[in-house]
C-alpha cells in the first residue's frame, strides 16, 4: 500500500515537474522578450522605448482563430502572446477604418488613424521565423502601459505589442502614401474687442480710447495645415521620405502673412 502511494506520489511529481518544464520552454523567450525593454528618453510623463520580440508568434494562427470583431480580435492576441494564463481584455472602442483589395495580383491596403489620448510609444523590432525582419511603433496606452517596465504585468502586457503596431517598415522595398490635415487655433479674443494693427493693441467693447486700453485678448493665430507625402523603404535600414505641405495662417499681427509653402526630403537611416 505505502509502495503504490508512493507511486503515485512520484507520479504527481513528475507530471507537475514536467508542466514546470513545459511551461518554462513555452515562456522562456517571453522573458527574454520584456527583459529587453529599454527606455530611449526620460521626459516627465510619456516616454519613447524599445523591445525585442524574441518569441515564437504565428500572425496566421491569430487570423486563424476565427476573428468576427474587436473583442475576439482581442482574445485572439492574448492566446497567442499569452497562452495558458488566465488573462481577460476588454476590447476598446477602435475609431480607425482599414481596408484591403486585390490589384493585379498585388495586396493593397490603406487605413485611416484617429487617436485624440497621449501616450507612450514603443519601437517592436520583429525577426519571425516564416516573416520579413521589421520595426514598428506600438502606442502604449492602448495597452494600459504608459510605463512598460514598472511591473510585471505591464511587461506581459507588452507581449501583444507585434498584434497591435500602428505604422512600421520591414525588410523588402514598400511605398507608403500619407496624407494629414491638423488645425492650431491659439486665438483667445474677446467678443467685441477691437485690434488696432497700428498700435498692435488689442481695445476692449470695440472703442479706440487711451483709457482704458486694458483687453484681456489674445491674438496668437490660427494655423492650418494640410500635407501630402511619399515614403519609400529600400530595406530595413533605409527609408526615403518626402512631403509638400500647405499652411494658411489667420493672425491678427501679420494680415499679409496667409499662405505658407514647404517641401520637405528626408533621407533615414538606421545603424
Amino acid at each position: 500500500m505505502k509502495k503504490r502511494i508512493l507511486q503515485v506520489v512520484l507520479g504527481i511529481l513528475l507530471v507537475l515537474l514536467l508542466a514546470i518544464a513545459g511551461f518554462g520552454v513555452l515562456y522562456a523567450g517571453r522573458l527574454r522578450t520584456v527583459n529587453s525593454i529599454e527606455q530611449l528618453t526620460n521626459y516627465d510623463d510619456y516616454n519613447l522605448y524599445r523591445m525585442d520580440i524574441r518569441y515564437d508568434y504565428s500572425i496566421d494562427d491569430v487570423i486563424n482563430y476565427g476573428i468576427t470583431d474587436n473583442q475576439s480580435m482581442i482574445d485572439a492576441i492574448l492566446k497567442e502572446a499569452l497562452p495558458l494564463l488566465p488573462v481577460k481584455m476588454k476590447a476598446p472602442q477602435f475609431g480607425c477604418s482599414a481596408f484591403g483589395t486585390v490589384l493585379d495580383r498585388h495586396i493593397v491596403m490603406g487605413r485611416n488613424y484617429d487617436f485624440k489620448r497621449d501616450t507612450s510609444a514603443m519601437l517592436v523590432y520583429c525577426a519571425p521565423k516564416n516573416g520579413y525582419k521589421s520595426v514598428a511603433l506600438t502606442a502604449l496606452d492602448n495597452i494600459s502601459a504608459n510605463e512598460p517596465d514598472a511591473n510585471l504585468k505591464k511587461k506581459l502586457a507588452c507581449l501583444t505589442a507585434p498584434f497591435i503596431c500602428l505604422d512600421g517598415m520591414n525588410e523588402k522595398n514598400s511605398l507608403e502614401i500619407v496624407a494629414r490635415y491638423s488645425i492650431v487655433n491659439l486665438n483667445d479674443i474677446n467678443k467685441g474687442d477691437f485690434f488696432l494693427i497700428g498700435k498692435h493693441v488689442f481695445y476692449p467693447g470695440g472703442v479706440v480710447s487711451d483709457y482704458p486700453p486694458v483687453s484681456t485678448s489674445i491674438g496668437g493665430g490660427k494655423m492650418q495645415a494640410a500635407t501630402v507625402g511619399l515614403n519609400y523603404t529600400l530595406n530595413q535600414y533605409i527609408k526615403v521620405m518626402g512631403e509638400y505641405k500647405y499652411s494658411r495662417l489667420s493672425n491678427v499681427y501679420y494680415p499679409m502673412d496667409k499662405n505658407f509653402h514647404e517641401l520637405q526630403m528626408r533621407l533615414m537611416v538606421s545603424f
